[in-house]
């Protein structure tokens, strides 16, 4: 994406129009690119793209510098405040606690604690049948909740399958 000057210059009619198009193209991707606009106002947002993830960032009150605001990570917006992010793969294996529902699996999980919220997604792997089936097991899981270290699966249903899931933690 190209950043376009949002100062309109004086031209034929198809000119300012162009020029207009581009101005509020310009405008609508937060000055999208990889280099800083050239022209610079107070408060401006640009979406720095020269980084692995784009980062939103707004000019401050003296139009003398940026402020991070966040970056975007795999298509979420992530605050400055809750910048590390981590992704790993953790194993749900088919040992569950309990006779009954609600059946419980404790995991090891360094750096957690029961503040943390993380997202828990299945990484389905073979053929289609399988996968299929690898959802239908994690399904019977209701809940996971986090303390020091430790992530806790709730399920209605034992597994019947060793299943790999990633956990993604934004800290």
């Amino acid at each position: 994406m190209t950043q376009s000057s949002i100062e309109i210059q004086d031209g034929t009619g198809e000119e300012v129009l162009q020029a207009f198009n581009a101005a509020l193209q310009t405008l609508a991707t937060n000055f999208q690119g990889a280099s800083e606009p050239s022209a610079t106002y107070a408060s401006q947002f640009w979406t720095d793209t020269s980084g692995e993830n784009p980062v939103l960032k707004q000019r401050n009150s003296d139009n003398s510098g940026w402020i991070e605001i966040g970056k975007f990570v795999d298509g979420k917006f992530v605050p400055t405040d809750k910048i590390t992010v981590s992704v790993s793969e953790i194993e749900l294996s088919k040992n569950w606690t309990g006779n009954e529902a609600p059946y419980t699996q404790e995991i090891e999980f360094e750096g957690m604690t029961e503040n943390d919220v993380p997202t828990i997604t299945l990484i389905p792997s073979g053929n289609y049948a399988l996968q299929q089936s690898q959802k239908a097991e994690f399904a019977k899981c209701y809940r996971c909740t986090t303390s020091e270290n430790k992530l806790t699966f709730y399920a209605r249903e034992a597994t019947a399958q060793v299943l790999s899931l990633q956990v993604q933690l934004i800290k």
